[in-house]
């Protein structure tokens, strides 16, 4: 009989031990997913911060600053809040803005993404680029857009579907549902549709077509 007890209490003793180590084990994975943090995406992250990239003949490429930029180690992208940005040209730089933007190191671009602005001074007046997405392809010096696009210039205005500027022909393609409004004088506008490609060139006026 009283081995019998020694045997029950022994049983029991054990059945407590293993219950109490599948108890400690539960806390510690529960706690193990528990921070006080958001899981980081990024390796580094900089804050008010100004940046120049260069190409690989050591010219600029890109200049670009904001309030933060954040850097994913897995895509080699980075994130860019409020980016303003600087692309060098041969007679004049683009310079403007956007909502965000992401860089992708390896493919050498620039997606601007949300209310974008890109101007350049140009000698018959300043050229705007409106879009909701430009995307600056520094290998091939193109600025490219699959989106509705608006170019300015001196009164007169182009919009279209899809857009493709040159930047090293300072040249302008525009296509899909294209519309352009030239402005010969004060008052003397000449409104003008296309549902067909247009090869237009900024800098050039209603009065030499």
């Amino acid at each position: 009989m009283k081995r019998r007890r020694t045997w029950l209490l022994a049983s029991v003793a054990l059945l407590l031990a293993v219950l109490g180590n599948w108890w400690l084990n539960q806390r510690g994975d529960r706690n193990t997913g528990r921070t006080d943090r958001p899981v980081a995406t990024f390796d580094y992250a900089l804050s008010d911060y100004r940046a120049t990239l260069f190409d690989a003949e050591g010219k600029v490429s890109l200049r670009v600053a904001g309030p933060r930029l954040e850097h994913d180690p897995a895509t080699r992208e980075a994130r860019l809040e409020q980016p303003r940005f600087e692309l060098p040209g041969n007679d004049a730089a683009w310079t403007g803005r956007a909502d965000r933007a992401v860089l992708a190191r390896d493919d050498d671009t620039l997606a601007l993404i949300g209310n974008v602005v890109a101007e350049r001074p140009h000698p018959r007046g300043t050229v705007t680029i409106e879009a909701e997405r430009l995307d600056h392809d520094r290998r091939a010096a193109q600025l490219v857009s699959d989106r509705q696009v608006r170019v300015r210039q001196a009164g007169d205005e182009l919009t279209g579907g899809t857009l493709v500027y040159f930047m090293n022909d300072d040249r302008v393609e525009l296509e899909n549902d294209v519309h352009a409004i030239y402005r010969r004088d004060v008052g003397d506008a000449a409104d003008v549709d296309s549902r067909g490609d247009r090869d237009p060139a900024p800098g050039t006026g209603s009065d030499e077509r």
